[in-house]
């Protein structure tokens, strides 16, 4: 079937040359790789799953028991995915990941005031980077400012070396 995939792709991308350079017989190419592909997306349709590999194999720390709740990883992935049943049992599908999520927090030593402090310094950094923008503008307006004084002030010496020479005819 990779094969087929790979032939359908050709076919269709080398169809899409040929449109765009205008050669003859792009609106086949793309025609036939079109119905190639679309007939090997039919029929893929109806190949079996991969089978998900044993992850064990190449991360033995998975396979073991985890200490916080007595279940196995495979068993935990499924508990996460709503699928339950297992070695633990039908029960492993409660495992909430709200409260998991508190249980980590606690663990890190993460409460309401880190997390409110965390607020604040976002809000501070927000606002500081809204200043730093302002000031931004700012200075570029002055530095627009400098340069139509500079172009002003070229201009006005210039005026006064023509009347100066104008002064001496």
């Amino acid at each position: 079937m990779a094969k087929l995939y790979g032939w359908g792709a050709a076919v269709v991308i080398v169809g899409a040359l040929f449109k765009i350079e205008h050669f003859p017989g792009a609106s086949i190419m793309l025609i036939v790789g079109l119905g190639i592909e679309a007939l090997i997306f039919f029929f893929s349709a109806f190949e079996p799953p991969h089978a998900e590999p044993d992850w064990t194999l190449v991360y033995p720390e998975l396979a073991g028991i985890d200490p916080i709740d007595g279940i196995s990883g495979r068993d935990r992935d499924n508990a996460v995915r709503g699928i339950g049943g297992g070695a633990s049992g039908p029960g492993i599908t409660n495992i909430s990941l709200s409260s998991n999520l508190d249980k980590l927090l606690e663990e890190a030593n993460i409460g309401p005031e880190l997390i409110e402090n965390l607020s604040k310094g976002l809000k501070n950094l927000s606002d500081n980077a809204s200043k730093l923008a302002m000031l931004q503008m700012q200075v570029l307006l002055l530095i627009n400012s400098l340069k139509i004084s500079k172009g002003l002030l070229l201009l006005l010496l210039n005026f006064l070396k023509v009347i100066k020479t104008n002064q001496k005819c």
